[in-house]
């Protein structure tokens, strides 16, 4: 009896260690999301003028072996169906890359530049839209990953 009890106390104190072990994902890898975002749609006779900005934030966890590098990719709007506007140009005042070191954050704060005309502002001004923001960082082998705002509305004039 004394044997079984102390066998099961051994296997609950080795699966409590291991799950203690393994940490989470986010403690390891690089987190980023699109905070702030702001988009407005300006309409005259002859175009339709795209203006805004967002906040990228980019986190590496605490526990990360190695430092990043984070390498800026595109910026998109998208709507419920997918993808209103392909890809708008969005400099920030952060220089990318950015390397990162294991607890190391930034904000960048992104703007549109001035006046992106754009073909159409129907499907802008319609309903919610959402930022996607692609990155590659080099913890994640160089591949893509995307980050995507809340819904929020667009401003239309």
């Amino acid at each position: 009896m004394f044997a079984d009890q102390v066998r099961s106390f051994s296997l609950v104190a080795l699966f409590a260690l291991s799950a203690v072990g393994c940490g989470s994902k986010g403690a390891v890898s690089l987190f980023a999301r699109v905070d702030n975002p702001e988009l407005s749609v300006r309409s005259n006779a002859l175009t339709q003028v795209l203006n805004g900005s967002f906040d990228l934030v980019l986190e590496l966890g605490d526990h990360a072996e190695d430092s990043a590098t984070v390498n800026w990719g595109s910026v998109s709007i998208l709507g419920a169906s997918g993808p209103i506007v392909d890809r708008v140009d969005a400099p920030c005042d952060v220089e990318f890359p950015v390397v990162l070191g294991a607890g190391d954050g930034v904000t960048a704060h992104c703007t549109l530049t001035e006046d992106q005309l754009i073909d159409s502002s129907d499907e802008l001004c319609a309903g919610p839209v959402r930022l996607s923001v692609v990155l590659t960082d080099s913890l994640n082998s160089g591949r893509p990953t995307e980050t995507t705002s809340n819904e929020f509305s667009v401003t239309c004039e």
